[in-house]
């Protein structure tokens, strides 16, 4: 059999369907106040990078969301679900403000083209014609603090529960450590 190194190869250290790959920006564009196709309302800031991953297509990833706001003022008070966005910026050399309306400065989304960094991307389910779905975590990691490091931050969100949408199962692996009730077992009271 001839092998082909068209895939990244799972690590014994990776979690059953985590792939980590290096991803260069080609594409930058401002997202915010958008309503991306899979939410239901608008995000305050948003990046949407088009990527070179060493294949033959050019993946999008989206990095989106809410500023955490003052009930009675309207006012953002902190980076709420943004967070992943203010964290990506950092992670890709970015330590500055937001302009005034909290956007991202155009000279910075033109600075973010031609930038490298880890992806993450995990099954996520099945595809219409059977084969898994993978998705693209919304965490990112710095070249300089090696793939070690967004690996250990995916476990800890794991740990957490995050994101919901990851199927190991999917892959017909048994998954371990994961405990799941069956309905018997969980309407029953044990007092």
């Amino acid at each position: 059999m001839t092998l082909s190194c068209d895939k990244p190869s799972q690590l014994p250290e990776m979690p059953l369907g985590v792939y980590v790959n290096e991803a260069t920006i080609v594409k930058v564009e401002d997202i915010s106040g958008t309503t991306p196709v899979f939410m239901s309302r608008a995000v305050d800031i948003g990046l949407k990078l088009t990527l070179e991953v060493g294949r033959e297509f050019q993946p999008v990833m989206l990095i989106a969301g809410n500023f955490r706001v003052d009930i009675k003022t309207g006012e953002v008070i902190g980076w709420g679900s943004a967070c992943v966005v203010q964290d990506a910026l950092y992670r890709l050399g970015y330590t500055g403000p937001l302009d005034p309306s909290n956007r991202i400065p155009p000279k910075v989304l033109q600075d973010l083209v031609g930038r490298q960094f880890w992806r993450l991307s995990y099954v996520s389910g099945v595809k219409q014609n059977g084969k898994p779905r993978y998705s693209d975590w919304t965490t990112i990691g710095a070249i300089e603090d090696g793939h070690d490091d967004l690996i250990a931050r995916w476990k800890h969100s794991r740990s957490r529960g995050y994101p919901r949408n990851y199927r190991p199962d999917v892959l017909g692996a048994p998954v371990v450590g994961v405990v799941v009730p069956s309905k018997a077992t969980a309407d029953e009271d044990p007092f």
